[in-house]
């Protein structure tokens, strides 16, 4: 079984800084930097969907049925800005569900809510109390004793029901992400979801 499956959530990288870099450039970087990972590309299944709130966990549970194969399979959306370890750093971590700590670069009131106290011994691990799926690393063993790993509309707590199934889900604060845009379910809430000026 080879290692892990990068699938990426969106073909249309995200653009940020002067330098014309994008997010696709630093998911390929991170992809190189890791021994036995291989990358793709999930199609787009959500422009001209009639049912919205289906598309992207359709897109989720492809990248997953694409990792089978795979010891794991990390799930990365085309707006999370990742760095060359990074998915070096959640390998170290053998947990069923792995989520690095995300940083909201344009909605700092979100970045707190996503995760509890830390796991007794086993810091850096804390549990998730909130989490959009915007990156996200699954065992694929484990992963097929749930009936639907991304439900419709369950985004931020789809961890729940893993738990039901022995899939506990937890937060490696020793491993940092950018999330360039504001997730869907809060942007309605937020008028300016623009990166801030100087973010490079």
């Amino acid at each position: 079984m080879t290692t892990t499956l990068v699938a990426v959530i969106g073909p249309y990288p995200v653009e940020y800084g002067t330098q014309g870099r994008t997010t696709h450039d630093d998911i390929r970087n991170m992809v190189s930097n890791t021994p036995g990972a291989d990358l793709v590309i999930i199609p787009d299944l959500v422009g001209g969907e009639p049912d919205m709130g289906w598309g992207l966990p359709r897109m989720r549970n492809l990248a997953v049925q694409y990792g089978m194969d795979y010891y794991r399979v990390l799930i990365v959306e085309n707006d999370v800005r990742v760095w060359e370890d990074t998915l070096l750093s959640l390998l170290t971590h053998d947990a069923p569900v792995v989520v690095p700590k995300f940083s909201f670069v344009s909605y700092p009131p979100l970045n707190g809510k996503c995760y509890g106290p830390p796991i007794n011994g086993q810091y850096p691990l804390h549990p998730i109390t909130w989490a959009p799926h915007s990156i996200v690393l699954l065992r694929t063993r484990d992963v097929v004793n749930v009936p639907v790993m991304f439900a419709a509309n369950a985004e931020g707590t789809d961890y729940k029901r893993w738990a039901k199934y022995g899939l506990p889900a937890v937060m490696a604060l020793d491993t940092p992400v950018d999330i360039l845009r504001v997730p869907r379910g809060y942007a309605e809430a937020v008028k300016d979801q623009r990166l801030p000026d100087n973010y490079e």
